[in-house]
C-alpha cells in the first residue's frame, strides 16, 4: 500500500501551470529524486506532499500513521539557537527537556561553585522530568543523530556556514525518525554558456617534468588530505569543544571548510593528470 499517492493533482502559480494531472504513488522503502530545471515546480511538489500547501484540483492521500519530515530549500534559523535547540524542536515538549538538560549539563560543567549548586539543582528536577517522560530514549535518539551528523551541540547557528546549518535541518528531519523524509536542494543559477574561441595552438598533452612529479605525489596529498579530515571530524565530535574552547571550534570549522573546497579540487587535478599521461602512453605506442 502506498505511503503517499497523488492522483490527478494540479497546481497554477499566478495562472502558469506548475502541475497537470500529475498521479504518483509513494511505495514504503522507496527512494526518489526529482529532477528538473529551476521554477518547474519541483520544490511546489515537496511543499504539497508536506501539506504547505493546497492543489487547485485532485486528491493526495496518506496513511494515517505516516510521519513526514521536510528539509527546506534555505532553513531559516534564529542566529542564537544552539544546534540542540534547533534539533530538538522535531520532538515537542520531550525535545524541549532534552536541549533544556544538555544546555544545563555543559554551563555546569564550567560554573563556579555558586552557581554549580544551583545548576545541579535544577539539573536533577530535569532528570526527573526526562524519566517520567520517556526522555532518555529521546536523549539517546538526538545524541546519535548530533553523532552521525558530526555537529556540535552548544554551537550557535550564527557561527555556522549554510553549509552546515543545511546539515543541521537535516538532522532536525532525521531525528524524529519520520517514515518519509523530502528535502530540496538549494536552488543554483546556471553560468551562461559561452562558445569557446578557436585554438590558436595544439592542446598540449605531454606532462612536463613537473607535472609528472606532481602526479606521483598525489596519493600521498590526498591520504594527508583526508587523514586530516577525519582528525578534524573527530575533534569537532566533542560535545563541549565549543563551550570550552571556542577559538579552537572556529578554526576547526575554518579548516573543515576549506577542505570541502581542496578534496574535490585534488581529486580533478589528479584525474587530469592521470588521463593526460595515459593518453601520451597510448600515442607513444603508435
Amino acid at each position: 500500500m502506498a505511503v503517499l499517492a497523488l492522483e490527478r493533482v494540479s497546481l497554477a502559480f499566478d495562472h502558469v501551470p506548475l502541475l497537470d494531472d500529475v498521479v504518483l504513488q509513494v511505495e514504503p522503502g522507496e527512494r526518489l529524486a526529482l529532477v528538473g530545471r529551476n521554477g518547474s515546480g519541483k520544490s511546489m511538489l515537496l511543499k504539497l506532499l508536506a501539506g504547505e500547501v493546497q492543489p487547485d484540483a485532485g486528491v493526495i492521500s496518506r496513511t494515517r500513521s505516516l510521519r513526514l519530515a521536510h528539509v527546506p530549500q534555505e532553513p531559516v534559523f534564529s542566529p542564537d539557537d544552539t544546534v540542540t535547540q534547533v534539533v530538538t524542536r522535531a520532538l515537542g515538549a520531550v525535545g524541549e527537556l532534552v536541549a533544556a538538560y544538555q544546555h544545563t549539563a555543559a554551563c555546569l560543567a564550567t560554573a563556579p561553585s555558586p552557581e554549580a549548586r544551583r545548576l545541579l539543582e535544577q539539573l536533577r528536577d530535569l532528570q526527573a522530568q526526562l524519566e517520567h517522560g520517556d526522555g532518555w530514549r529521546v536523549q539517546t535518539q538526538v545524541e546519535m543523530v548530533l553523532t552521525r551528523l558530526q555537529l556540535p551541540p552548544e554551537a550557535r547557528l550564527g557561527q555556522l556556514s549554510s553549509g552546515w546549518q543545511r546539515r543541521v535541518s537535516l538532522a532536525h528531519a532525521l531525528v524524529s525518525n519520520p517514515d518519509w523524509r523530502q528535502a530540496s536542494q538549494p536552488r543554483s543559477t546556471p553560468a551562461p554558456r559561452r562558445r569557446p574561441p578557436p585554438p590558436t595552438t595544439r592542446p598540449r598533452q605531454r606532462l612536463t617534468y613537473l607535472e609528472q612529479r606532481e602526479l606521483d605525489t598525489f596519493p600521498e596529498r590526498i591520504e594527508a588530505l583526508e587523514a586530516d579530515q577525519a582528525l578534524l571530524h573527530a575533534q569537532l565530535a566533542d560535545p563541549d569543544l565549543f563551550r570550552r574552547d571556542p577559538a579552537a571550534f572556529q578554526t576547526i570549522m575554518e579548516r573543515l571548510t576549506a577542505l570541502e573546497t581542496a578534496l574535490p579540487t585534488a581529486y580533478s587535478r589528479w584525474e587530469e593528470l592521470e588521463r593526460r599521461q595515459q593518453l601520451q602512453t597510448s600515442q607513444e605506442k603508435r
